[in-house]
């Protein structure tokens, strides 16, 4: 019994050492994202992304994000808007399927367990350098990582002026990983 408890706690500590590579757990992860819409909270959602996450809180420099949400998945709940919003007009999804984030530094943030992943975000084929916040902790086999953040989509020319919508969306990702590897 002692013997079995230490080996669970090495493993729990030694898991953390090296870079361990992750894997998402899709059932468990979201997208959502929130924009005002004739002064009205317009709520969708996209399908959890494919990410292929390196992290080691002890050197963030070994640390990498590399993720990709299909566009098409997007639903609000109605299904004329979320065919509108795959149109040319909004997210194009015909010539741009893919929404990705590739980091380019992962540094601490100001509170434990806080950090923040700079990098490259691409959205219509346009890609802008944004800094994500975002929180990491341990779940049972892996890490679950959050971040919550603002875009102006006129900056991606989703959608043109408007006045009656928004242009600021409020983004809302959880990420749920497994252990690939070390």
């Amino acid at each position: 019994m002692r013997n079995s408890i230490f080996v669970v706690f090495f493993i729990s500590i030694s898991l953390w050492e090296l870079p361990v590579f992750l894997q998402t757990v899709p059932e468990k992860s979201k997208v959502s994202f929130t924009i005002k819409n004739f002064g009205v909270n317009t709520n969708g959602t996209f399908k959890a992304p494919e990410a292929k996450v390196i992290f080691d809180p002890a050197a963030l420099a070994k640390s990498s994000i590399d993720a990709s949400i299909d566009v098409a998945s997007v639903n609000t709940g109605v299904e004329g808007r979320d065919n509108h919003l795959r149109k040319q007009e909004y997210f194009y999804v015909e010539k741009y399927p893919k929404m990705t984030f590739q980091s380019t530094q992962i540094r601490a943030g100001e509170k434990s367990g806080s950090y923040i992943a700079h990098g490259r975000l691409t959205i219509r084929g346009i890609t802008k350098e944004i800094d994500l916040p975002f929180s990491a902790t341990t779940v049972a086999d892996g890490m679950r990582f959050e971040t919550q953040f603002q875009l102006d989509r006129r900056q991606f020319k989703v959608g043109g002026n408007s006045l009656v919508m928004s242009d600021n969306v409020n983004v809302s990702i959880i990420l749920v990983t497994r252990v690939l590897s070390k």
